[in-house]
């Protein structure tokens, strides 16, 4: 259906309309959703009331603890003592608070805020080093039950055991800051609850039940005011999206007030946007502006598709991002052992009378199968997480079928705090693979005979026929057309296309080649055919230093075909896994049989790609464990050589250890060294860049620096203070409520952040370049993803040679001396303005060595006319 311009921008202002109370719905749903579930103090609603009254609760608590200085104290007074105001303050708020939306009554309340107080005792009362110990491991994400099996222990291990607290204790600690807390906050009462007439003809007491005051009320009903619109439902616009200048930093993209203000940077620092509005980057907005105007439109085809597998629940065993998961993992149960172990049998013995029943039974001992447990926890995460991806995909599928009508939409664009361009929704074209399936251009243009080449050559990539030349790929998709056309007729019966790395973009390739065979050369193609950096963060920094090693291993020399520094890595540790197994070393054995005899270019893909951006080997190691060992031990725990394994400690206590963690940590070790070895200057720069932000952040400073297109970025990161602590209640962990920033930098985090941030904001100045030179020549239509280049199959012959100029064109530039200059200076005006040092110098102190700015590595020989031939940089 047509529309005049006024139509739609009368359609576009009803949009804004719908999103803003769809936003609402949403809210209402989320809230209603977590009070049910017992969370209401975690809403957006409840944290807000929190914050807002903690700290008088916290002034009271300090205050009672201070009357009883000099008195008798009662026993649950002195057991609470050394627990700091704040948390108590804490737990009795997010207790009282989500009490008032279920069963109020003061009793039971007490006893669970009395209970969690038990923990937050007893964890005072550990050694320091058990404490530090116990802190690292929630840091590292340790949750729920594993969280408090990881605090006894700890326990245990320091010689104090936990034992809870009872009733009356829990309830007489509850009780005294209910009360402390009515009166401090104003925002509850006790009050009488409803009787139940009589108990052996005696009249019983009206229950003790809490409630919620005027003010709390008020205050709940003000949030909600507030916040219900706050948070829109983005969708796509059927018109043009408000250019983004210097004038709208703070709320650009959409028409109306409707929706909630976008601001150019997605974290809204008000420093650095008003630092961007007073250097007013033209260039930066206009490449912005002719990325979110490229005129997209639903592909019918591809949405008809995923829509009808819902309705049949058809997945095609596809990853999340293609189709997610329509069936749950099955859930098989631990399966435990009673044995007749001696030693087992002993150690039970140890524990209390109570618990000895459970653990010991007729001379046996229970053996718990704790792989199974960690197996059907790993699969209840799995069902739980594609649950989520569920809710997105159908969500997204919604949004598809309400705009497929219209032959022009605009997906609205703004940028991250380094500069990257984002598209601001879910469907784009920066989307999961189902997302980018669902788009194409809007303005379809006649492929021509060099645009079927470029159509084809994409075609190939998508089913990862992308290590090999040109003319091969070409030849693959000539080839397999058969299978390929066959997918398009029926994708139901003819699944050759689910065989793809990208299958639903696959699919869609499909479709087009139905056209190009029925109309060859004079089809009118709307498919973006992407051009990919090969390792982009190490081109760049390759690039910027003329490194011709890293050149080499990243493409941005000419070859026959296409290096794969994935696959070089993949060799290196290879060959060091096999030269260890020779040696002996078991661990070396059981990698190289769980990996089927050898390492391949999958399993140290995301360690190199993100070497770049910061990753260490500690880092290296996690990915291991995410992309490698987890996902197989979710299929079937037997094919992974590590498990959880009974270890002995220095006391000759036994404990289970997780082995996988340790296996992973040897990979990552590995792969981290054998990256180092692939590409010296990158990794030369990438110290330069984290000494440099080491540097200027020891004087409580954030970096800035300015990009070659003009754009300043800040990276500040500040030390966290949580107003809350992690606080085990109930048996399982709860996080703390309320985090902020200090006004202290965090040197660790603007060290580990400075390389992937610096690196990032020079991807998007290369894309911005991209986009303002190809507009020049009259190519208006992108797909662009960081380093990722798209446009019509028509154009992306000249498309193929401005990536490679204008790459060429930055470095020309003096990228890193610019960067040097900047940070030099405010280096040297953080010096100027430190505070000095209180009090007289000791006497023989050595003096401090001078903080400054090193010297940048020495480039090498590569020439970046190279650049200009270089076939596959981007490819």
């Amino acid at each position: 259906m047509k529309y005049t311009h006024d139509q739609l921008l009368d359609i576009q202002k009803n949009l804004e309309l719908h999103g803003k109370y769809d936003g609402a719905a949403r809210f209402h749903e989320r809230h209603k959703r977590a009070v049910e579930g017992g969370r209401a103090a975690d809403t957006a609603i409840g944290q807000a009331v929190i914050s807002k009254r903690i700290s008088a609760l916290t002034e009271a608590v300090a205050a009672f603890f201070e009357g009883y200085k000099g008195k008798r104290k009662p026993e649950h007074v002195k057991r609470l003592e050394a627990v700091s105001a704040d948390v108590i303050a804490s737990v009795t708020l997010g207790e009282m608070f989500t009490a008032i939306h279920s069963t109020p009554g003061v009793n039971a309340l007490a006893n669970r805020i009395g209970n969690a107080l038990a923990y937050e005792a007893h964890k005072q009362a550990l050694s320091a080093k058990a404490q530090k110990d116990l802190e690292k491991a929630l840091k590292k994400g340790l949750a729920g039950y594993e969280a408090v099996k990881k605090f006894k222990d700890a326990a245990l291990e320091d010689g104090k055991p936990f034992e809870p607290w009872d009733k009356t204790l829990a309830g007489n600690a509850g009780e005294a800051f209910i009360f402390i807390a009515c009166e401090a906050t104003g925002l509850f009462e006790v009050s009488e609850g409803p009787t139940n007439g009589t108990k052996k003809g005696k009249k019983v007491d009206a229950p003790r039940v809490l409630v919620a005051t005027e003010t709390l009320t008020e205050l709940m009903e003000n949030e909600i005011e507030f916040r219900q619109f706050a948070t829109p439902i983005y969708k796509p616009m059927v018109v043009r999206p408000k250019r983004w200048n210097a004038k709208n930093v703070f709320n650009g993209c959409y028409l109306t007030r409707e929706q909630a203000p976008v601001p150019l940077m997605k974290r809204r620092v008000t420093e650095a946007l008003e630092a961007v509005r007073d250097a007013n980057p033209e260039q930066v907005f206009e490449a912005l502006n002719l990325i979110q105007e490229t005129p997209l439109r639903i592909r019918r085809k591809i949405l008809k598709f995923l829509q009808e597998c819902v309705k049949r629940g058809v997945d095609f065993g596809l990853k999340p991002g293609s189709i997610p998961q329509l069936t749950e993992l099955p859930l098989d149960l631990p399966v435990n052992e009673w044995v007749d172990d001696p030693e087992l049998i002993a150690k039970y013995k140890k524990l209390p009378e109570e618990k000895q029943d459970y653990y010991l039974k007729d001379g046996k001992a229970l053996k718990v199968d704790r792989d199974g447990i960690a197996l059907l926890k790993e699969r209840i995460q799995a069902n739980e997480e594609a649950q989520n991806l569920r809710f997105n995909f159908m969500s997204t599928l919604e949004v598809a079928d309400q705009f497929k009508e219209f032959q022009h939409i605009y997906i609205p664009h703004n940028l991250d705090d380094r500069g990257r361009v984002y598209a601001l929704l879910t469907l784009s074209l920066q989307g999961a693979d189902y997302c980018k399936g669902l788009l194409e251009f809007s303005e379809g243009k006649r492929i021509g005979v060099e645009g079927i080449k470029w159509l084809y050559i994409h075609t190939a990539n998508l089913f990862g026929v992308d290590k090999v030349s040109f003319e091969d790929r070409v030849k693959w998709t000539v080839e397999h057309m058969d299978d390929l056309l066959a997918s398009a007729a029926d994708p139901f019966t003819n699944t050759f296309w689910t065989t793809a790395d990208k299958p639903i973009q696959a699919l869609s390739v499909c479709y087009e080649l139905q056209g190009v065979k029925k109309r060859g050369a004079k089809h009118y193609s709307r498919m973006p055919i992407a051009l990919d950096g090969s390792c982009s963060g190490l081109q760049h920094l390759g690039a910027a230093f003329r490194c011709s090693k890293t050149g080499q291993a990243v493409n941005l020399m000419d070859s026959d075909k296409p290096n794969d520094i994935y696959g070089d890595v993949a060799k290196i540790v290879d060959v060091e896994l096999k030269a260890n197994a020779e040696q002996g070393d078991e661990m070396a054995k059981q990698w190289l049989e769980f990996l089927g005899g050898t390492v391949t270019r999958s399993h140290v893909k995301r360690n190199t790609m993100t070497y770049s951006y910061g990753s260490a080997a500690s880092g290296m190691a996690d990915q291991a464990f995410e992309d490698i060992v987890k996902p197989a031990y979710r299929k079937d725990r037997k094919s992974v050589p590590w498990g959880y394994v009974e270890v002995a400690d220095d006391k000759g206590e036994k404990k289970f250890k997780d082995e996988r963690r340790v296996a992973c940590r040897y990979f990552g070790e590995i792969a981290y060294n054998a990256i180092c070895a692939t590409v010296k200057k990158a990794a030369e720069a990438m110290v330069w860049l984290q000494d440099s932000a080491k540097a200027i952040a020891g004087f409580n400073r954030p970096v800035w620096w300015t990009t070659p297109l003009g754009l300043p970025i800040l990276q500040a990161r500040y030390k966290t203070k949580s107003a809350h602590t992690k606080i085990i209640m109930n048996g399982q962990l709860i996080k703390g409520i309320v985090s902020t920033d200090t006004k202290d930098i965090d040197p660790a985090r603007m060290v580990n952040a400075i390389a992937p941030n610096v690196v990032h904001s020079l991807d998007s100045t290369h894309l911005m370049m991209v986009a303002l030179r190809a507009a020049e020549e009259g190519i208006r239509n992108f797909a662009m993803i960081h380093d990722s280049f798209g446009t019509h199959a028509a154009d992306t012959g000249r498309f193929f040679h401005i990536i490679r100029e204008t790459f060429k064109e930055l470095y020309e530039k003096p990228v890193f001396e610019s960067l040097q200059a900047e940070f030099e200076a405010q280096l040297a005006d953080a010096k100027a303005n430190a505070p000095k040092p209180k009090g007289r110098p000791k006497k023989n102190a050595k003096p401090k060595p001078e903080v400054m700015i090193g010297d940048l590595p020495i480039k090498g020989d590569y020439d970046l006319d190279l650049i200009l031939r270089s076939t596959y940089s981007f490819a």
